[in-house]
């Protein structure tokens, strides 16, 4: 299972929180690839800062982290994902799950679980009391996402194909 860490996800392997132990346990089981995008690790070492934690920690935390650098077509797609209460960072995170393909997205922040359902990614909280079987989770999750995928593609299959490129280069043309 490919497993999208967000800050408060990963943070819980660096600091100690009610759900840290369970995180743990999620992020060292074999069949989980964790992955994330390049802002993780500014996230982290800021939160380490912060809070005064041992950069070497979250060195170690990264290690076990494939993280993804943004193409310049994540900004504007970032951009104009769904929800109005959506964080430009977190859109970022987002955007970059969608873009890199993964099974679930590791977060316990309200918001992004919101957005994340928004678009249709399933998003797991080890630890926390929300109901669900991590052991259980990715057939559930691949049935999720390939029924939201079923949908987004029959509602644009008349739909001519975007050319991202051509859209930036016209959105950098608007600015000038």
């Amino acid at each position: 299972m490919r497993a999208f860490l967000d800050i408060s996800a990963a943070g819980k392997l660096v600091q100690a929180e009610a759900e840290s132990e369970a995180m743990e346990q999620f992020a060292n089981r074999s069949d989980v690839e964790l992955v994330g995008s390049m802002l993780l690790e500014t996230e982290l070492r800021r939160m380490a800062v912060r809070n005064g934690f041992d950069q070497a920690d979250v060195s170690d935390v990264l290690d076990g982290i494939t993280l993804y650098p943004f193409r310049d077509s994540d900004f504007m797609m970032a951009g104009i994902l769904p929800g109005e209460m959506l964080r430009s960072l977190d859109a970022l995170h987002i955007q970059c799950a969608l873009s890199v393909g993964v099974d679930c997205v590791v977060t316990y922040d309200t918001r992004m679980i919101d957005a994340c359902s928004q678009v249709g990614l399933v998003t797991v909280q080890p630890g926390a009391n929300t109901g669900a079987n991590d052991e259980s989770v990715a057939p559930a999750l691949r049935r999720q996402q390939d029924e939201v995928l079923a949908d987004v593609r029959a509602s644009v299959k008349d739909m001519p194909p975007v050319d991202y490129d051509q859209l930036v280069a016209d959105i950098n043309a608007d600015r000038r």
